[in-house]
């Protein structure tokens, strides 16, 4: 026997996001032996959250940031790990459109005329009435089974496969309703028009369905993957960089970087818990299906931005304004402290899609410069006198690069399903994979991926005879 031999466990996962911490200690609860490797030098993934350069202890999310109160998963851990959750708070009280604010009420008017253009088209008259509730449960009331993946069917045969921008040319919409769906869906989508299918209009950009109630993790977000870490303890290792997979004699062996110098793990099972879009920089042996292989060519990362600047004195408040804001730039602002003590406060701005890779060509002075003139004269004075400034590139993030994945037009269930499928053993988890269809691309979408995952493997574990 080689003493030497690396420990043989259960299930070694790459990547310590939300969705592999979370499918980790499901597995380390139910007595499996696993490790995680981590690339980076903290936990969390995409969940960051920036403790510095502010003054006043403050901190702002640079990642995933709002947690809807329907997201119970993520609500449950939260509870779970003694995590307190942060007052609700309606996510924007005002909108920039067209070079004027209105209320968030008076934008009902817009939704309105957009709207019954839409319904004459393409639904009728009869279906007015579907929108006194969201559109897919409407339809899922009537038709048992329904879900984000046949609703395209169900409203019209004319929109299945229609992006919206397509839709829009069929209506003969204005430059004025361009920009409003644009302002309405690319930030949340992260894709521009031409890219979103018309399954987004089901879903509704409409206030009954947008102007939902969010909450944040008192403390920062990052409190729950540090959380869940914590709980997993030694078997988490950071700056784990895997570069190969490859099956050997009855088991996976993984070959990763630490300072320079190599590890390597022997694993029953391997599961997947990066970001798809670096899936193809890890080197496997067997490679992945051609299947797996075409869908994820097909699944694209979405590119965003957050710019956060913190002044001295919150100034915003002094006409009753809690500074959140879509507008039709689009560059949607929060106020990222609005939930914290102190004197000081932190604005952030949010952008994704060509908003986002058009300040990506700007280095860090020119980003704020330029987010000044865009979204600046809109707002109160005072703007200007920031005291500290910084930007959250997700695309130039090499352990990311891109915000979340989105799925094509068409083919999106196929492509969905050959993802989600495990390879002999390889297994796969990510807010992408969810099969919670209303929590793509969420933090709740990645938990649920991760539970369903740790459950696959504890079954394929009894069944090849390596259960506990």
């Amino acid at each position: 026997m080689d003493t030497n031999q690396p420990e043989l466990i259960d299930v070694l996962v790459v990547g310590a996001g939300i969705a592999g911490l979370c499918a980790a200690y499901e597995l380390m609860m139910e007595g499996v032996s696993v490790q995680v490797f981590e690339a980076r030098d903290r936990v969390g993934g995409r969940i960051l959250t920036v403790r510095e350069p502010w003054i006043e202890g403050q901190y702002a999310e640079g990642g995933a940031e709002y947690i809807g109160t329907d997201e119970e998963r993520v609500l449950s851990y939260m509870k779970d790990f003694g995590l307190k959750k942060a007052r609700r708070f309606q996510r924007h009280q005002r909108v920039a459109f067209g070079g004027e604010m209105f209320s968030f009420e008076e934008v009902d008017q817009i939704d309105e005329s957009l709207r019954g253009k839409l319904e004459e088209h393409f639904y009728g008259a009869d279906l007015e009435a579907c929108y006194e509730q969201p559109l897919r449960e409407h339809f899922r009331d009537k038709h048992e089974g329904a879900s984000r993946w046949t609703v395209d069917g169900l409203i019209s045969e004319d929109l299945a496969g229609m992006s919206i921008a397509e839709a829009l040319d069929v209506i003969g919409a204005s430059d004025a309703d361009r920009r409003y769906l644009r302002m309405r869906l690319c930030p949340t989508e992260g894709v521009d028009l031409d890219q979103i299918s018309t399954s987004a209009l089901a879903e509704g950009p409409w206030p009954s369905n947008y102007n939902r109630q969010f909450c944040k993790i008192d403390g920062g977000n990052d409190l729950l993957p540090k959380a869940f870490a914590d709980a997993l303890g030694q078997r988490v290792q950071l700056n784990h960089f895997v570069k190969q997979v490859k099956q050997c004699d009855g088991f996976l062996e993984v070959h990763a970087e630490h300072d320079g110098q190599p590890v390597v793990q022997r694993a029953l099972n391997v599961l997947f818990a990066t970001p798809a879009q670096l899936l193809s920089k890890i080197e496997m042996t067997p490679p992945l299906s051609e299947e797996k292989q075409e869908a994820l060519a097909l699944l694209k990362p979405a590119s965003a931005m957050k710019i956060q600047l913190q002044y001295e004195k919150r100034f915003w408040q002094e006409d009753g304004w809690n500074a959140n804001a879509l507008t039709d730039k689009p560059i949607n602002l929060n106020h990222a402290t609005e939930l914290q003590d102190g004197q000081a406060g932190i604005l952030n701005a949010y952008m994704t899609a060509d908003v986002a890779r058009a300040y990506q060509e700007l280095d860090e002075e020119e980003r704020i410069s330029q987010l000044l003139i865009d979204v600046g004269p809109l707002f109160p004075e005072g703007m200007n006198e920031h005291r500290e400034a910084l930007s959250i590139d997700w695309d130039a993030d090499p352990f990311a690069e891109g915000a979340w994945a989105y799925y094509p037009i068409e083919g999106e269930r196929e492509v969905h399903e050959a993802l989600c499928a495990s390879q002999d053993n390889y297994f796969f988890t990510g807010e992408y994979l969810t099969r919670d269809e209303d929590h793509l691309g969420t933090m709740e979408g990645a938990i649920s991926s991760a539970q369903a995952v740790a459950d696959e493997l504890i079954v394929h574990l009894h069944k090849t005879g390596h259960s506990k």
